[in-house]
C-alpha cells in the first residue's frame, strides 16, 4: 500500500472534525457560507467544549455503529430492527448537536449571536459578526 494512503485517514478525520460544525452554524446561527467555515475553524481549533462534544459524539456513533453492525449481520429480523433503530438514533444525535451549538453559541439568551432570531430591525443592518442581513433578518453573502 502506498504511504500516502496511511496519511489519508488522519487527514480525513482532522478535516471532518474542523468542518463538522458548518451545517449547524448555517441552521443555528444563520451564518453566511464563508462565515460558517471561518467560525467552524475558530470553534474547533480552540478546543474546549466543542472538542469534548465532538469526542463524545464520535464515541456514541461508534457504539451505535457496532450495535447496528451486529444486528444487520444477524439476519432478516436484525436487519429490520437495525432499520427501525438507526433513524431515531440519527435524529437524536443530530438534535443533540443542534442543541449543543444553540447553547454554546447563544448562551442562555435566544438571539444573542446576532442571527435572524435576534435581529428584528433587518434592512442592511450589520451584526456583531460583520455580515449584512436582508429585510427579514437573514444573512446575505
Amino acid at each position: 500500500m502506498p504511504p500516502l494512503i496511511w496519511l489519508m485517514f488522519p487527514v480525513i478525520i482532522v478535516v471532518g472534525y474542523v468542518f463538522y460544525p458548518v451545517p449547524f452554524l448555517f441552521v443555528v446561527d444563520d451564518a453566511p457560507f464563508r462565515e460558517a467555515f471561518r467560525r467552524s475553524v475558530r470553534l474547533t481549533t480552540a478546543g474546549g467544549p466543542v472538542l469534548s462534544f465532538a469526542f463524545w459524539h464520535a464515541v456514541a456513533g461508534a457504539v451505535v455503529s457496532a450495535v447496528l453492525s451486529v444486528l444487520v449481520s444477524s439476519g432478516g429480523g436484525g436487519f429490520l430492527l437495525a432499520l427501525l433503530v438507526s433513524a431515531p438514533v440519527g435524529v437524536l444525535l443530530t438534535a443533540a448537536t443542534v442543541s449543543f451549538f444553540q447553547t454554546h453559541l447563544e448562551g442562555t439568551e435566544p438571539g444573542a449571536t446576532g442571527g435572524s432570531s435576534g435581529d428584528t430591525s433587518g434592512r442592511g443592518e450589520t451584526n456583531e459578526y460583520e455580515y449584512e442581513t436582508d429585510e427579514y433578518g437573514f444573512a446575505t453573502d
